[in-house]
Parts: C-alpha cells; sequence; structure tokens
C-alpha cells in the first residue's frame, strides 16, 4: 500500500479496517500510526499552535514567506506556537508576512470554527504527513537541534519534499522531547483563556448523512398486502403442508412490511435484526422440503405452541371446568417435548447440507451480533467518524441511522430467495419477486421530488 493510499484509508475509514487496541482500550485504525494514543480530548496543543502557519501554507504553498519565517524562527529559538508567541514576536512576524501581501492572523480566538480547517487538521494529525512534520520542526528549533536536520536537506528538493523524505529523522530527532517533559511543558504555557476556547472546541461532531433508502409508494407495504390478502381468502385451498410453508413466507413478509413503516426501520438496526430473521426463515423452509419434514415440523410446533400456552396462563389459573375439557379434548394437557430447537445441528452445518454457506456467511453472522446485542452491533449501529477535524481518527454515537447498516439489499435477495422457494414448491409462479430500484430510492434528493409531486397533486385536487 503507497502513501495515498494509506492517507485514503485514514481520512475515509472503514469500520472494518478498525482494530481494538488493548493498551487504549477502544477501537483504532490501524492505517493511521499515531492512533490517538495521547491523552488529550483536543488536538495536542503541540500541533494546533501551529495552526495559524499551517493556514497560510494551506492558501499560499511554501513559498519564500515560509523560508523568511523559520530564518526568524531559528533567530530567535522560538517554536512559532500561537499562544507563546510575544506581542514583539507577533509584530515581527506581522511585518515579514506584509512583505509578501500576506497577513499574520491568530486562530486560536473566540468563535474560532475547526470544521473551517479540516484539511489542515487532517495534516496536522497525520503522522509523516508535511503539516505534522512541519510543526515538530518548529519545537526541534526551539530547543536547538534545526541545524542538526538541516543537514540531511538536500538542495534540490524543495523544502516540503525534504519535509517529507527526511520525516523519519525529523521524528527520531523529536522523540527525546517526548521523554524530557518538553511536551508538557507546552500544554501548560497555555493561558485559561486558550484552554477555554480550546475545549469549547473539543467536543465531539456528526456530519449530516442522509439514509441511504426511501420507500417509494409506502415501498412494499401495498404489494405485499394484496400478497397477504389472496393467501388469506384461498387459505382452504391449499394442503396443510403448503400452509405451513406460505404462513412462514407471508411471516418474513409482515416483517419487512413493518420494516417499511419507519426511514429508520428501513435504514437502522431493526434492519439487520430482521435480515437474520428472514434468512433463519428461509433455510428452515428450505430443509423442511428438501428433507420431507414439513408435517413433522407442524405437529412440534403445535406441541411448542402448547407449552407456551402453558406457560403463560398456568393450569391453577383455569377454574372453568369446560376449559379444561376443551383443553384435554383437543390434547392440549398431553406430555409435551421438552426440545427448545426442531433443528438441532448448527445453523452452519445446515446450510453447507443444503448449499448455502456462502449465503451463510453473507446473511446470518454479521446479523447474528444483532440478536445477540453483541458489542459489535452495538458499534456498528451506533457509532460513526467523529467529524470534528479536531480530533484524532474516532468514532462516536451517531444520533442518526448508523451509516455502516446497509440492509435492505440482502432483505430483498432473501425475500427474492424464498419467493423462487414457495413457487417451486407450489408449481406455480403464484409471487413475482421484488426489485430494490423499483421499491426504494436511494437518494434523499429522488425522495423529496417525489413527495413534492405528491404533495403538488394532492394540493390540485383539492
Amino acid at each position: 500500500m503507497n502513501e495515498e493510499e494509506r492517507y485514503e484509508k485514514i481520512l475515509n475509514p472503514n469500520i472494518t479496517d478498525f482494530k481494538f487496541d488493548k493498551k487504549v482500550g477502544k477501537l483504532v485504525n490501524p492505517y493511521n500510526m499515531d492512533n490517538g494514543k495521547r491523552s488529550s480530548i483536543y488536538l495536542y496543543s503541540l500541533v494546533i499552535g501551529h495552526l495559524w502557519i499551517i493556514d497560510l501554507i494551506s492558501h499560499n504553498g511554501y513559498g519564500e514567506y515560509l523560508s523568511e519565517i523559520i530564518s526568524y524562527a531559528e533567530s530567535n529559538s522560538s517554536n512559532l506556537v500561537e499562544w507563546m508567541l510575544t506581542d514583539k514576536e507577533a509584530k515581527e512576524i506581522s511585518d515579514i508576512l506584509e512583505i509578501y501581501g500576506l497577513k499574520f492572523e491568530k486562530k486560536i480566538i473566540k468563535g474560532l470554527n475547526v470544521k473551517n480547517y479540516k484539511s489542515e487538521f487532517e495534516g496536522l494529525k497525520t503522522k509523516d504527513h508535511p503539516y505534522n512534520v512541519l510543526s515538530r520542526y518548529f519545537h526541534l528549533i526551539k530547543k536547538g537541534y534545526s541545524k542538526h536536520i538541516n543537514n540531511f536537506f538536500e538542495e534540490e528538493l524543495s523544502f516540503e519534499e525534504n519535509l517529507t523524505d527526511h520525516c523519519s529523522i525529523i521524528n527520531a530527532t523529536y522523540l527525546p522531547l517526548t521523554m524530557t517533559g518538553y511536551e508538557q511543558t507546552v500544554i501548560d504555557s497555555m493561558s485559561d483563556n486558550i484552554k477555554e476556547i480550546l475545549i469549547e472546541e473539543s467536543l465531539c461532531s456528526v456530519e449530516y448523512q442522509e439514509l441511504r433508502y426511501y420507500p417509494k409508494n409506502v415501498g412494499v407495504i401495498p404489494y405485499i398486502s394484496v400478497i397477504t390478502e389472496h393467501v388469506s381468502k384461498y387459505w382452504e385451498n391449499y394442503s396443510d403442508n403448503e400452509q405451513v410453508l406460505l404462513s412462514k413466507f407471508i411471516y418474513s413478509l409482515r416483517i419487512l412490511s413493518e420494516l417499511n413503516i419507519s426511514l429508520i426501520g428501513v435504514n437502522g438496526i431493526l434492519s439487520s435484526m430482521s435480515t437474520r430473521v428472514l434468512f433463519d426463515n428461509y433455510w428452515q423452509s428450505k430443509y423442511l422440503i428438501e428433507n420431507n419434514e414439513v408435517e413433522k415440523y407442524k405437529n412440534y410446533a403445535l406441541d411448542r405452541l402448547r407449552l407456551h400456552i402453558l406457560k403463560r396462563t398456568g393450569r391453577e389459573d383455569i377454574k372453568d371446568i369446560d376449559i379444561l375439557r376443551v383443553a384435554s379434548e383437543n390434547n392440549l394437557i398431553a406430555p409435551i417435548p421438552i426440545n427448545g430447537d426442531y433443528f438441532t445441528k448448527s445453523v452452519r452445518e445446515i446450510c453447507i447440507q443444503l448449499g448455502l454457506k456462502n449465503d451463510y456467511d453473507k446473511f446470518y453472522e454479521y446479523n447474528s451480533e444483532f440478536i445477540h446485542s453483541s458489542l459489535t452491533a452495538v458499534l456498528s449501529g451506533l457509532m460513526t467518524e467523529c467529524s470534528n477535524p479536531e480530533h484524532n481518527f474516532h468514532l462516536t454515537i451517531n444520533p442518526s441511522a448508523s451509516r455502516y447498516i446497509d440492509a435492505m439489499p440482502h432483505i430483498i435477495d432473501i425475500i427474492n430467495m424464498h419467493i423462487e422457494l414457495i413457487n417451486g414448491y407450489i408449481g406455480e409462479d403464484i409471487f413475482e419477486k421484488f426489485s430494490l430500484e423499483e421499491l426504494y430510492f436511494q437518494t434523499r434528493s429522488e425522495f423529496l421530488q417525489y413527495m413534492q409531486e405528491i404533495h403538488n397533486e394532492f394540493s390540485s385536487s383539492e
């Protein structure tokens, strides 16, 4: 992986890339060499103090003015940290910049909006990025080590190229500063006013993120209603085994229908939980068909139902002799099997037997995390990258739907597999497959345009 690819992994992290670091007790991005292992909640004052000059570089490049500023820092043994500059130094730096038509501006002031400096912060907090290396270079100037560094710089290279090519030397030279308390000295030099400003800007923030799926015309609900009504009317025309399989299929459709009542349902945690349930329902039906166990399964399910009735009501609650007689005649109080699951083999074994191993890997394991409320599900369902550029690549709670959950394509795939299974069993294409594109908008703008058209149509009819 080259540097460009690594920076892409840092700036646009994927939840699957994060690893749990036991030393710091949190998930970290392995492509970020620093990984936020220092203690400060806001970006370390060692780099934020140089935001003023990084902002100049961001807009004007590494020009001659920068050479003048570096020479000034060396002459005055200054690290150029913003709050450590005296009024005299600030005036002299301002005079230097004016020669080049530039202006010295302090950045750490009331009203600082760190989101205006996103790219600058991304560079400052990324190890080996020229911005980060330059910040360390200024601290080395303060300690008198810059001349040692300059011996390695190559004349044919630009200053930026020298920073990049010799960052390992600068970092190695800087290391003793971290061990001798220099960093804490810089932090301690902050005034209460500076600390207050940084604390105000240190809160985590989350960028607005559009939901992934927006139902068209209430999504699948009308179609599912038609299917349910049709099956309900012709229920007696189906055999006992067909009724078992159809009821399981309708159960899956009902879950999908209920998800579509809410945008959060379609895009949130419940959609991942439902994916696992829908896949369970599908592979169970396939197993029952291929092993000719539909009737056996039905009898088992009725026994389980009797057990649940007794557990929920308790025989001591039944005082009416007629109820006991009806229960006896219908075998409701006969001995009940205690086995809690009809499918005694592991789901993985059964799926391998059914030729569904790839589907198991795709639909079952990850979504099972949501069924069991594991930390994996919690992180996937709640977390997103903190958008405060001052912070060092970490996750925070997303107040809306998670950006990591993308269940609807899988749900539609499973439903279509189930439709194909049922049609094949009955011997007739009585159910049409679903289309994700036909049922859902996949951008908010399309959804809003559609809703506006509905509103206009309704208004014109009044």
